[in-house]
């Protein structure tokens, strides 16, 4: 079937979004050293989504007839239409996430002579419940004319069932603070955690494996087995301190200090194996590529527990949460009683990050197994920078706050970890470079200036009083662009995250007019991997651009009653409408590959360009108008 003529889609989208909380507390001082504080919380919150193409610009949306199947409606079925890169998504009037949560914290807090003693526990029950039975129908074309003609590149449809994980978390803590003299204060504790593997509050879960180590021997383990064995060794300990190196009045010097370390809750990796494609609570089929799709063939089968299963996420045997350690060393001056100036070192290193290794094919020799997303830690990060800030308190009508900040973010693996199996299964430090979010230089300052009244006669005093001038503005180098080499099929025999070999002599930037920025990457510059191998181009190593913008607001308050004001404001977005470009495309098998298509955005990076940004970073020159009453 043909699709009508159009000038473009449009996709529109209605969210609903209900969060009801109860919180009861009681706070007793047992004496004047004890006293004890205890919170219970329960909230719960909800989303219901639905989708549509409209008709807005002339666009005719596609018929249902060609979008859905006479047992997958709009009521229950989300159908995905590509055209080229772009997504659209229709249907499912009732898609819903629930979401409730119990949260019990005590915390018991004792002083003796120099010291302030607290201990405290700390548990959360949370119950997400993700979607309900939903069909799911795919339909993508390759460019604008092939969807006219109604030929697409690919069809499938699937469904999956709602699941219901169930969270526990558990901690107490000790600390201490400790006043060891008029210049020197302590303070360290030490926390534990335990932070189990969810379990299913509707009996669905999710699938693991028995002898991964072993693909060719494994086995399917029993319904209800733990994804990963509980640890209850995370120990995070933190000691900070402060140190008045002067105290001249005036010229005050103080050194600050603290390290700590974090561990992960574990909710992030374990959604994946009950949100996502699992066998086997989601099933699917590939489909012929005509339309409309014919319900016969679209029938999927009826739900089987025998080999060979489905997709599974499963974690390796020795898996553990992602720990983080943090530590800071800051040196504060003061100049006069209004302004500081503040220098500091920071730095973090993330260990057992997790990553994502895809198993099928001639990776996964086992018969009984189709396909594996294994959960790993074998991603690490460093993060080191030096931060300066000034700041001046209000003074003569002027507040000001300014920070330079120099960092480098090194990771193996940043967003894209979740997203794509590992490139090589030998030694993942080979994608160790610069994060996909690093960047290297960012200032920004802020100030507020009261303008002072104009004494020349009485009119220009009662117009030019209580006036303001805000202003906002920031700077910052560009993020990484990791280029990418989709077609190249890699040894777990998926397709997976190939960056391009790079073309000796040829080189990586062009000069054009033509293009945003006036600047590209040259295609010619690389080319595709052999299979099995990764590129040659380096992670992290190209740079997008950079980003700038001032924002200024001026306003003006007028005393309406001893507790009553009206304040009048006009913010100016951008005001030197100064271009601020997305991300350049990254996949070298894109025509538009090396360009930006879009603005910034208000994503870090911002991908190939951020939602809206009127009124906000990455924007054209925008201007608001505001009227508030305070009282």
């Amino acid at each position: 079937e043909r699709l009508t003529d159009f000038g473009t889609l449009n996709n529109v989208g209605l969210s609903k979004f209900t969060t009801q909380t109860l919180t009861v507390g009681m706070t007793e001082t047992i004496n004047s050293s004890l006293s004890n504080d205890l919170r219970v919380n329960y909230s719960r919150s909800s989303a219901v989504m639905s989708f549509a193409m409209d008709s807005f610009g002339g666009a005719t949306p596609p018929p249902d007839s060609v979008l859905f199947l006479p047992f997958a409606t709009r009521k229950n079925t989300f159908s995905y239409v590509q055209v080229g890169p772009v997504n659209y998504v229709v249907g499912s009037d009732n898609f819903v996430n629930f979401q409730r949560q119990l949260n019990l914290v005590d915390n018991f807090a004792k002083t003796k002579g120099t010291h302030q003693l607290k201990f405290g526990v700390d548990y959360r029950r949370l119950s997400p419940s993700f979607g309900i039975d939903n069909y799911e129908i795919d339909i993508v074309f390759d460019d604008l004319p092939s969807t006219v003609a109604g030929t697409p590149s690919f069809v499938d449809d699937n469904i999956s069932s709602g699941r219901a994980p169930l969270f526990s978390n558990f901690s107490m803590y000790g600390q201490d603070t400790w006043k060891v003299s008029h210049r020197l204060t302590l303070s360290y504790g030490m926390r534990w955690e335990v932070n189990s593997p969810p379990s299913a509050r509707d009996g669905n879960h999710p699938f693991t494996v028995i002898g991964l180590d072993n693909p060719a021997t494994m086995t399917l383990a029993p319904k209800g087995t733990p994804l990963w064995k509980t640890t209850y060794n995370n120990f995070a300990p933190r000691v900070g301190l402060a140190y008045e190196l002067s105290q001249s009045r005036g010229h005050e010097t103080v050194l600050r200090g603290g390290f700590g370390v974090f561990y992960d809750l574990g909710t992030g990796p374990s959604g994946d194996a009950f949100s996502g494609p699992s066998w086997p609570y989601s099933r699917g089929k590939v489909l012929p590529n005509t339309l409309p799709i014919d319900p016969a063939l679209a029938m999927l089968p009826p739900i089987s527990l025998d080999p060979p299963y489905g997709t599974l996420t499963v974690f390796d045997p020795r898996f553990k949460l992602p720990r983080t350690y943090e530590w800071n060393l800051a040196v504060e001056r003061s100049f006069g009683e209004k302004q500081t100036v503040t220098a500091s070192y920071v730095g973090a290193l993330g260990r057992d990050l997790l990553r994502q290794e895809q198993l099928s094919g001639a990776s996964l020799p086992n018969p009984n197994f189709t396909r594996l997303v294994v959960i790993r830690n074998t991603a690490t990060s460093d993060y080191h920078a030096l931060q300066l800030q000034f700041q001046r308190r209000l003074f003569r009508g002027l507040q000001a706050l300014a920070s330079y900040v120099w960092s480098h973010s090194i990771d193996i693996a940043t967003i894209e970890s979740s997203n794509h199996a590992s490139s090589t299964r030998i030694d993942p430090k080979t994608d160790r470079g610069s994060s996909s979010l690093d960047v290297r230089h960012a200032f920004s300052t802020g100030f507020t200036y009261d303008i002072p009244r104009l004494r020349v006669n009485k009119i220009t005093e009662v117009l030019a009083r209580d006036w303001s001038l805000d202003g906002i503005f920031f700077a910052r180098t560009a993020t990484p662009v990791n280029l990418v080499a989709p077609s190249a099929p890699q040894l777990f025999g998926v397709r997976t995250v190939t960056r391009p070999d790079v073309i000796a002599g040829v080189p990586i930037y062009i000069n054009d007019p033509t293009v945003a920025g006036g600047r590209r990457i040259n295609r010619a510059a690389f080319t595709t991997p052999p299979a099995g191998r990764q590129g040659t181009m380096g992670r992290g190593v190209l740079r997008g651009f950079p980003a700038s913008q001032l924002d200024l607001a001026v306003r003006r308050k007028f005393n309406l009653a001893e507790r009553t004001n009206l304040e009048l404001r006009a913010d100016f977005f951008n005001i030197f409408n100064h271009p601020n470009f997305g991300t350049p495309v990254s996949n070298i098998n894109s025509p538009q590959f090396g360009q930006s298509l879009q603005m910034l955005g208000t994503a870090l990076g911002g991908g190939e360009g951020g939602f809206s940004p009127l009124y906000q970073i990455g924007g054209p020159r925008s201007i608001q108008l505001a009227l508030k009453i305070q009282f």
